[in-house]
């Protein structure tokens, strides 16, 4: 039997990949043992290109919100680095000024 099916296409063109070949038409026939025409080989292939796009895209859409997430969480740390930083410095102002030495130093070494 001659014929192929998609999922033959698939799995050659999977395989090619894999082994950092791009699948085209002849490589993929060739991987078949030379069984199935060019134009069922490249209709199954084009419909695979297609599926590994969508699949692409898809992981970029993915990759693109972890990175905003990523982004938003390191503005929120600065935020709170800002204010301990801005916390630290009152207190340390308001050690100069008053008795209550050891409350203050726990305060600071909490925030440290």
């Amino acid at each position: 039997m001659n014929d192929v099916t998609k999922r033959d296409v698939v799995a050659a063109a999977d395989i090619l990949a894999s082994q950092g070949e791009m699948p085209g038409a002849r490589n993929v026939r060739e991987a078949l043992g030379n069984r199935g025409s060019m134009a069922t080989i490249n209709k199954y292939l084009k419909e695979w290109k297609i599926q590994l796009l969508q699949k692409n895209t898809t992981a970029c859409v993915f990759c693109d919100a972890a990175e905003q997430q990523a982004q938003h969480f390191k503005n929120i740390i600065e935020q709170h680095r800002e204010a301990a930083d801005m916390i630290r410095s009152t207190l340390q102002s308001m050690l100069k000024s008053h008795d209550h030495k050891e409350s203050f130093l726990e305060i600071i070494n909490t925030l440290q």
